[in-house]
């Protein structure tokens, strides 16, 4: 069962080996650990190698690690020599266990190879962590790996929702609609300016002014790339002359170590005040300025006529306030001094001055509500992604106005029937009261009655007969109206089910025929994708390779940096020493 499975899995796409059981059987030990290799290869890119070509302890050790990143279990140290053998001479018992495991978990082990290129840690020595900037790359290796692994998770997340073809159809009539409409602007302009003489030097004009304005902004960006570079090496250095002067100091100081110690306990104490109290409000000022930034982004552009009209716009207003104010000021001098008038001007400043304040804690109030909403947002995110989303769509929010709105009117009919009842109970029970207060011995009068007559006890018989009749009547009362909601439920259903069939009959139909454009589709992507996937192994191999060569050289690269840097402060220590040595001396 295992060999089936692995020449079933073999001569499936993406290998296409087409092998039979005895021509997998009498595969060579070479040819079953090239096998292998290409098995590996469909994984990871990198593992594309000849073993005719590589030394065999260079592709155990490559073997191994690959199937240490696939979480491959492998033997215990006991066992593992054997392990190793067998890879190296291509044994079958060691052979096919690795590919029937391969083959069984091929999707996820791709998966999680891809991850593997960008989430395994690298090992560094522990005496070359001493370098700071050797620290700042690795810390921010880190950042990146963590923003890798937040990216990857929504891009799984998406694909994993349902597609919605109806809005990407939506969607892609707007932008086709758009995209006539600037064809035929375009072709407008072009007629327009057919005629005119020195259109074209002048069109050449603007394209190169254009060109040269998007090389500015570019340039731009890159010198305040350089500057925010710049400003953070300059307090880098900062830091370190401190550094450097707070040691000198203490060694000039003959300060003992337990200062040394407290200052640094001072410094670490600062620094987590800073990330504590002083970075969450910078946090927040440029997150509010970024969410800023990005509403105006979105807001629709402007063209330079509309830019030109706001600003005629805005100096007739300007003008217009001027004018009005110079009106208000003659009339004011032309009165004379009104001392009302000053009077309700005091008071509008201060009604102004006391509105700014408003205005400013409104604002406030607003972001904190804003915040509070984004809270909840992401509250609720959460509490959807664990139980499931709460939200009614559009028929069920209708459906539930409906029954509120038929619940509110019985509960109206029967707050008004209850307030009739009480009304009712209420002059009962004062008619009651009158009776027994004009004959307070009724019942034993009645009691007599009853003895005189043979009838002891009628008037209970009588009460619990009227109370089992109404008790009787409201079952059946119940049973009755039960049973017209049972049958109105069922018509109801019926003539929804019918209507749903019939809204879903073109659907249907329109499914049928978009799952044959589908199939076409299909079969001409998968098509174009072993071609694209054939091209696209030849460019990763060139690319691994080139890659694995600039890795090599910038790994030396490094070590000789940091070599450079721990000879470096070596030094700097052995001639503070010195110098030591030489003002004792």
């Amino acid at each position: 069962d295992e060999i089936q499975f692995i020449v079933a899995k073999l001569n499936d796409s993406p290998f296409q080996k087409r092998l039979s059981l005895v021509d997998f059987d009498d595969k060579a030990p070479a040819e079953l650990l090239q096998l292998m290799i290409d098995v590996f290869a469909v994984m990871d890119s990198a593992m594309t190698v000849d073993v005719r070509e590589v030394e065999r302890d260079v592709l155990v050790h490559k073997v191994l690690s690959f199937l240490n990143i696939l979480k491959f279990q492998l033997p215990e140290e006991d066992e593992r020599d054997a392990m190793i053998r067998g890879i190296a001479e291509g044994e079958k018992h060691v052979v096919y266990p690795i590919l029937h495991w391969c083959l069984q978990k091929l999707p996820s082990l791709q998966k999680r190879a891809y991850l593997a290129k960008y989430l395994v840690p690298e090992p560094i020595p522990q005496e070359f962590m001493q370098d700071e900037t050797l620290v700042e790359m690795h810390a921010s290796h880190k950042q990146l790996q963590q923003q890798f692994k937040d990216v990857h998770k929504q891009v799984d997340k998406l694909r994993a929702e349902p597609t919605r073809p109806g809005e990407m159809k939506t969607e892609i009539a707007t932008l086709e609609d758009e995209r006539k409409q600037l064809a035929m602007k375009i072709d407008r302009l072009k007629k327009q300016t057919n005629n005119e003489s020195g259109f074209a030097p002048l069109l050449e004009a603007t394209t190169a002014l254009r060109q040269q304005q998007d090389e500015d902004a570019r340039l731009g960006e890159n010198r305040r790339r350089q500057l925010m570079t710049l400003q953070h090496a300059r307090q880098r250095h900062e830091d370190a002359s401190k550094r450097l002067q707070t040691l000198k100091n203490n060694q000039s100081g003959n300060a003992t170590a337990e200062d040394m110690l407290r200052h640094l306990e001072s410094e670490v104490k600062d620094l987590g005040d800073r990330v504590n109290a002083v970075m969450p409000r910078e946090i927040e000022q440029e997150t509010e300025k970024l969410r800023k930034l990005q509403e105006e982004f979105f807001e629709p552009q402007r063209s330079r006529e509309d830019v030109e009209s706001m600003k005629l716009e805005v100096s007739q207003l300007e003008n217009r306030c001027s004018s009005l104010g110079d009106s208000i000021n003659d009339q004011v001098a032309s009165r004379g001094q009104d001392t009302k008038l000053a009077m309700f001007r005091q008071t509008a400043v201060v009604a102004a001055k006391k509105l700014s304040v408003k205005e400013e804690e409104l604002e406030e109030l607003e972001q904190k509500l804003r915040k509070a909403k984004i809270e909840i947002d992401k509250k609720e995110t959460a509490l959807s992604e664990i139980a499931g989303p709460k939200f009614m769509t559009r028929e069920e929010l209708k459906n539930y106005g409906a029954k509120l709105r038929e619940k509110t009117h019985v509960y109206k009919r029967m707050k008004s029937e209850l307030s009739e009842m009480r009304a009712e109970l209420v002059r009962l029970g004062r008619t009651e009261q009158i009776l027994r207060g004009r004959n307070r011995n009724l019942d034993d009068f009645l009691k007599q009655l009853e003895e005189e007559r043979g009838i002891v006890g009628y008037r209970d018989v009588q009460s619990k007969l009227e109370e089992a009749s109404a008790l009787a009547m409201n079952i059946d009362s119940d049973k009755e109206n039960t049973l017209e909601e049972i049958s109105i439920m069922v018509k109801r259903m019926n003539v929804q089910l019918k209507e749903r069939k019939s809204e879903l009959a073109p659907q249907i139909k329109r499914l049928r025929e978009v799952r044959k454009e589908f199939s076409e589709v299909d079969t001409e992507y998968k098509r174009k994708k072993g071609l694209y996937d054939k091209v696209a192994i030849g460019l990763e191999v060139e690319k691994s390779a080139i890659e694995t060569e600039a890795d090599q050289l910038q790994t030396e690269a490094l070590q000789e940096e940091s070599n450079f840097h721990y000879f470096q402060n070596l030094t700097t220590i052995a001639q503070a020493s010195c110098d030591r040595v030489r003002n004792e001396e």
